[in-house]
């Protein structure tokens, strides 16, 4: 979804000095920031959610060692996700050998 908003998906000719598409461009770029920071919150609850939906159902030992394991496990699987999703992104970024406009307001 970001990738469609950014226009990655896409080839579009920029670099002109036309004020009507240095708006068009900030207008796409406020819309991706918005659309990634809801999509950011949402995936990080569901997270929160299903770690902690994890820890209590305690079926290995005791509750301490939930608390315990479940944490640095949530914390390096998040840590993992975000390093393939980035690495995703770069990858489709610079399918075409350059990284234009669409593709790092995307990144960033």
């Amino acid at each position: 979804a970001t990738a469609w908003l950014a226009g990655v998906l896409w080839d579009e000719e920029t670099g002109t000095n036309d004020p009507e598409e240095e708006a068009q461009w900030r207008t796409r770029e406020l819309r991706l920031r918005c659309i990634s920071g809801m999509l950011a919150h949402i995936a990080g609850f569901a997270a929160i959610s299903a770690w902690s939906e994890l820890q209590s159902r305690g079926g290995m030992g005791s509750p301490a060692f939930h608390v315990t394991v479940i944490v640095p496990m949530a914390a390096f699987a998040m840590l993992g996700l975000s390093q393939l999703s980035k690495r995703i992104r770069l990858f489709i970024a610079q399918f075409d050998q350059k990284i234009d406009l669409s593709e790092d307001i995307w990144e960033s």
